[in-house]
């Protein structure tokens, strides 16, 4: 088992939640679904494009349309820097910097859960040198997103 599936099967998705329903899959109410686990390793594929729809979904489910943050977003952190340390696709890189920002911006907005954003921020935060770096990328769309997140978190402190 590689380190991202340890990551991922080290979490209980059923206590999570997604703007979907429950992070593991399980339909809501409504019948609406979505696997955080399973579009967790999509992240990880050799195929970009299904790397790039899983990242696209990962962010819609993590956001709501007030800007909540939702709770499946803080053990997906660990997850998500992994990929973004590990891959070499620059276009994940750019999908992945693009999620952050997302969780920066709404754990600065996030008024339902302060534990839960004050928990995101602190990520964030221990993070900034890394994303510093990567703003630094010689990739101008790598550099201009790491910027750009690095921004949001300037903002915060």
């Amino acid at each position: 088992m590689n380190e991202a599936d340890k990551l991922i099967n080290s979490v209980d998705w059923s206590n999570h939640a997604t703007v979907y329903g429950r992070a593991d899959g399980t339909p809501s109410a409504n019948g609406q679904s979505f696997c955080v686990p399973e579009a967790l390793r999509a992240l990880f594929s050799e195929d970009t494009q299904n790397a790039v729809t899983a990242a696209e979904e990962l962010w819609n489910s993590f956001h709501s349309k007030s800007r909540h943050i939702m709770s499946a977003a803080l053990p997906s952190y660990d997850i998500i820097m992994h990929c973004l340390r590990t891959i070499e696709n620059e276009r994940i890189c750019c999908e992945l910097l693009d999620i952050l920002a997302g969780f920066a911006e709404c754990a600065a907005e996030n008024v339902s859960d302060d534990k839960l954003s004050d928990a995101i921020r602190g990520k964030l935060i221990c993070d900034i040198e890394y994303f510093k770096a990567l703003s630094k990328n010689t990739n101008t769309e790598i550099s201009e997103c790491a910027a750009e997140l690095c921004s949001l978190l300037d903002e915060e402190e």
